[in-house]
């Protein structure tokens, strides 16, 4: 690769510091810069929360590659014992690049994007309008609803009961926590996947919930209606030295298959 401005990032202390040191002062030495405030490769020491973490830090931008050492580490190419292999392909390899979309949220409150997904999450249940480009598709109560990119479909919309997404990275979907059934709510429609045009609109009221973005708690009390939908002109990028896709981190996170 290319020496570029790049940036190390530990949201823990590792008790291997000084082999990010001597990362850190290897890349220098071959002409690497570091820059904290706009780095072009974001090298991100942890697991899937300390990557969602540093994406938001970032506010996405730059290249980002993840060194597990957290325990799934479903983002990650390389171990922290491949650090040395890791720092060879770094100065040997151009990296191919891997696009992912980003969900747009929308309030009164605020703006944001979610890599992976918009979670309200409420202690009992609350009433839930999901409207789909304008027009009412559900109505029920729910103890809350989870929307979410295809990188999602194996997390906690997995959990719901969701299809993984493997190779499209055009749609995403919702699923709703818990839905109500009964002669009021004889079947709502509770999970649905989206095209990349399609804007949702959730209108959460009767209760309070929380709201988390990519698992970071924004607030702990929301009753309001708010805009889901992708972000056409925003993509993350993944630095792969190494071979890796979604279908590669389904298999060796989800399935426990390792590729021969």
């Amino acid at each position: 690769m290319e020496p570029c401005p790049f940036s190390i990032v530990s949201y823990h202390r590792l008790p291997e510091r000084n082999l990010l040191d001597k990362l850190c002062q290897t890349l220098l030495d071959r002409g690497f810069v570091l820059e904290e405030d706009n780095p072009e490769l974001i090298i991100v020491f942890g697991g899937d929360g300390s990557f969602l973490k540093a994406v938001h830090d970032h506010d996405g931008k730059g290249k980002y590659v993840l060194i597990n050492t957290g325990h799934l580490g479903f983002f990650s190419d390389y171990s922290l014992e491949e650090i040395p292999e890791f720092l060879q392909d770094v100065l040997e390899k151009d990296p191919s690049i891997e696009s992912l979309p980003f969900l747009s949220y929308l309030s009164q409150r605020e703006e944001s994007l979610a890599l992976s997904d918009v979670v309200v999450q409420a202690d009992k249940t609350v009433d839930i309008s999901v409207y789909l480009n304008d027009r009412l598709l559900c109505e029920t109560k729910a103890s809350g609803i989870v929307i979410g990119t295809p990188v999602a479909s194996t997390a906690y919309l997995g959990s719901l009961g969701s299809p993984a997404i493997i190779n499209a990275t055009d749609v995403y979907q919702y699923a709703l926590i818990a839905p109500v059934r009964n002669s009021l709510y004889l079947n709502p429609v509770d999970k649905a996947i989206l095209s990349r045009d399609d804007v949702l609109e959730i209108e959460v009221s009767g209760g309070k919930a929380a709201l988390y973005l990519d698992g970071i708690r924004k607030t702990e009390a929301i009753s309001e209606t708010f805009r889901v939908g992708f972000l056409s002109s925003r993509r993350l990028k993944l630095a792969h030295f190494r071979e890796n896709d979604n279908f590669r981190r389904i298999l060796r996170s989800v399935s426990g298959i390792k590729e021969e």
